[in-house]
């Protein structure tokens, strides 16, 4: 899959004056532009320093993020051929296909729990580190995501983006305190649901399990991102420097078959395992619920809002 060059649009430069600035200063700010130009006297590109817009530069970095992003992803459809929509009319969308069938039928050598090299696909060494458990609860109730408060209100309005997440020790999910001081090292701001087992298509509801440790680096390793680079065909940075060129492009090339890989395991885990939600614990880490299934997050507010009598009723281990 060749994926062509994608660039932020282009700011215009202006070059100063090569024997030296006369203007009081070295810099030639141009209206209505994000970026200026730095010249010391050299014609050398070394010698130029691009200055932008910090909250414009924020702005751009996303939409080239989404951008690149979407290129990965096609429109989902139900059994007829008619698009499926959310909540709000908006379009679903899906891993590409054909990137799915790559990573279904490639083996990758992997550490299981037990520290000892085997070889399997992405679905066999995420097996591995599953526990099922029948003393877990049906549902765990009054759990706390730390977050800000645009993003609780956000959540709130138009249900989790699964997409968003960045926590990946236990796996590519939204991840849940199981008490009010370990969400207060994520964010001042919390947001309280429960997390319910959903009935699936086949009658069966989905499976709430524990995690063999924080396994997931095991599954993002090195070879699987490789691979997973080749598949993409994301086009390289060029090898020679150009300070005129924006930081994040390089940074969010990098990222995206991460991101990838995130979506393609948050199936796996969700759909072909059929597992809504685990329990994650490790040495250095807060014991935590991960969800997977967004649908399995319910009775969702603002827990700011809530009176201070609260109390979490959980599953301990």
């Amino acid at each position: 899959m060749k994926i062509q060059s994608v660039t932020a649009s282009s700011p215009s430069y202006a070059l100063n004056n090569a024997a030296g600035l006369k203007t009081s200063g070295n810099v030639n700010f141009k209206a209505n532009s994000a970026v200026s130009d730095l010249n010391f006297g050299n014609m050398d590109k070394t010698h130029y320093v691009r200055v932008f817009d910090p909250k414009q530069e924020i702005i751009d970095e996303e939409n080239y993020r989404q951008e690149l992003l979407g290129r990965f992803f096609v429109d989902k459809k139900d059994e007829d051929g008619n698009l499926v929509t959310d909540k709000n009319s908006k379009v679903v969308t899906e891993l590409d296909p054909a990137i799915k069938q790559a990573l279904d039928s490639t083996v990758f050598e992997f550490k299981g729990p037990d520290g000892k090299v085997f070889e399997g696909t992405i679905k066999d060494a995420i097996e591995r580190f599953v526990i099922y458990d029948d003393n877990l609860p049906e549902r765990f109730v009054g759990l706390l995501h730390g977050t800000s408060k645009e993003n609780i209100k956000a959540i709130m309005e138009n249900g989790p983006d699964m997409r968003k997440v960045k926590n990946s020790a236990f796996g590519p999910g939204m991840y849940f305190a199981l008490s009010e001081g370990d969400a207060q090292d994520y964010s001042g701001a919390k947001l309280m649901a429960d997390v319910v087992r959903m009935q699936r298509n086949d009658g069966e509801k989905g499976k709430f399990v524990r995690w063999d440790g924080n396994f997931y680096d095991k599954i993002t390793n090195g070879n699987v991102i490789s691979a997973l680079d080749k598949i993409l065909d994301i086009e390289p940075e060029p090898l020679e420097y150009d300070p005129f060129r924006p930081y994040y492009i390089g940074r969010v090339k990098s990222e995206i078959p991460h991101r990838i890989l995130d979506e393609y395991c948050r199936n796996v885990i969700k759909d072909e395992l059929a597992i809504d939600a685990g329990y994650g614990t490790a040495p250095g880490f807060h014991s935590c619920i991960v969800v997977f299934n967004p649908d399995s997050i319910v009775n969702m507010s603002d827990y700011s809002q809530q009176s201070n009598n609260y109390q979490s009723y959980y599953h301990r281990y």
